[in-house]
């Protein structure tokens, strides 16, 4: 896999903003990769009662980081309406439809396995953990469509530091929640369920 600096990168390879805002024509354009699963979700509006959302919460304390591009952001309705979350759907508006179901309080995290200092942490502990920054990154999609968008959060690192990591630790293994209560999308088998990710540790 050839990756290239940004520099290298030719405006001719980069996604109209047209064509990645439009879905209709980003189907027709990238139809031979696209992936189409599942069945439209049916009563689960019935099964559920939905609790009020966090999403408006402000993060207090939170500093520019050096790891961003200055390239203009896209919208906030273009970044949580257009996008890749499979747990709450296939289709790029299901995560805004279907994240009303995804409750995060309670929410943990558990530091497990190779390490002296295993741990589960709360979300609210989690965000003490270290600083919080703001990131500003330029994602491009093999699925043909691009976006600039902002994260915050903490260098992985500063967690790692936390647990202490043994000599016999290879490698970090991350895996997702499993709650299709929370997460409809993983009513079909459209992925392995719950998803897991790795990392080598050095």
């Amino acid at each position: 896999m050839l990756i290239r600096k940004p520099n290298g990168v030719k405006s001719s390879e980069i996604t109209s903003k047209t064509l990645y805002l439009n879905r209709r024509q980003f189907i027709l354009a990238a139809s031979a990769t696209a992936i189409t699963a599942g069945a439209a979700l049916s009563g689960v509006d019935a099964l559920l009662s939905p609790t009020p959302l966090f999403a408006g919460e402000k993060l207090s304390n939170v500093g520019k980081s050096s790891y961003s591009t200055t390239e203009k952001q896209n919208s906030f309705k273009d970044i949580t309406n257009y996008n890749n979350f499979y747990e709450l759907g296939t289709d790029k508006e299901d995560p805004a439809a279907n994240a009303k179901y995804l409750i995060t309080r309670p929410w943990t995290v558990a530091v497990e396995g190779e390490v002296k200092k295993p741990k589960t942490y709360d979300i609210d502990q989690l965000t003490k953990i270290a600083p919080l920054e703001e990131r500003i990154y330029r994602l491009r999609c093999v699925e043909a469509w691009s976006m600039v968008i902002p994260w915050v959060g903490f260098p992985l690192s500063s967690l790692i530091k936390l647990a202490e990591p043994t000599g016999n630790a290879k490698f970090i293994q991350f895996v997702t929640l499993q709650d299709p209560k929370r997460l409809p999308g993983q009513k079909y088998n459209v992925l392995e369920w719950p998803v897991r990710g790795g990392a080598a540790h050095r």
